[in-house]
């Protein structure tokens, strides 16, 4: 099974531009060996991955095989191996969303009825942080959680930490990612200046698909193109 997932994360390689490692292969051969009955979502969602996403996949794959082939001797190289490790394969779960273990719920939006929300939350979880009107890290490093924790409660504080210091322009919002009603909103999201309609809509619509969605639950954010 683990073949298959290998096969189309070659292809959105190819996409890209880009040649999938021996080495990586493997490494996400290992990782999916035991997907089970959830292998044919994580098939179908690599092979729909968009070019933002195809590059971070890839980028994260080989960076797997080069924590794989690290030798590890101290229980302290051991341990920061073992957390890399951990953290890699998150992202690339998180991306895929295959094994279903680690959000409850999947808020989507629309980049055809929500361009320039879709456009945001494409960078911010590709590493292009904004303030405002300027980049401030363009970097896959930096790449905002694409799986958020719903956290309502905290949502006047998040909001109130993300826009301070970032000015307002005439009908624009300065929109916020992550959200400020997830846990990981609030100091360091990333906050751009864009079309006040597209953003309360956007907002609107995700608010509506999480209705009823308790705080606690873990929300895939999802942008698609019809």
């Amino acid at each position: 099974m683990g073949d298959r997932i290998v096969q189309a994360l070659s292809q959105a390689s190819q996409r890209v531009g880009k040649k999938l490692s021996e080495d990586a292969a493997k490494a996400i051969q290992d990782m999916y060996k035991d997907v089970g009955s959830k292998t044919e979502d994580v098939i179908k969602r690599t092979a729909e991955a968009d070019t933002v996403h195809a590059k971070k996949l890839i980028s994260l794959a080989n960076k797997l095989a080069r924590n794989d082939a690290k030798v590890a001797v101290t229980a302290e190289e051991k341990s920061a191996k073992l957390t890399v490790d951990n953290s890699l394969r998150r992202q690339i779960r998180n991306i895929l969303g295959g094994e279903g273990e680690d959000f409850d719920h999947v808020a989507v939006v629309d980049a055809s009825r929500f361009p320039e929300s879709a456009q945001h939350i494409r960078e911010a979880q590709s590493g292009r942080i904004w303030q405002g009107s300027r980049i401030i890290e363009d970097d896959e490093d930096a790449a905002k959680p694409m799986i958020l924790t719903v956290a309502r409660e905290g949502a006047d504080d998040n909001r109130a930490e993300s826009l301070s210091g970032i000015a307002t322009e005439p009908g624009k919002d300065r929109d916020e990612y992550p959200l400020a009603m997830f846990e990981e909103g609030g100091f360091g999201a990333s906050v751009k200046h864009i079309l006040s309609a597209d953003n309360q809509a956007a907002g609107a619509s995700i608010g509506k698909q999480l209705t009823g969605v308790p705080n606690g639950a873990k929300v895939l954010i999802k942008v698609v193109q019809p």
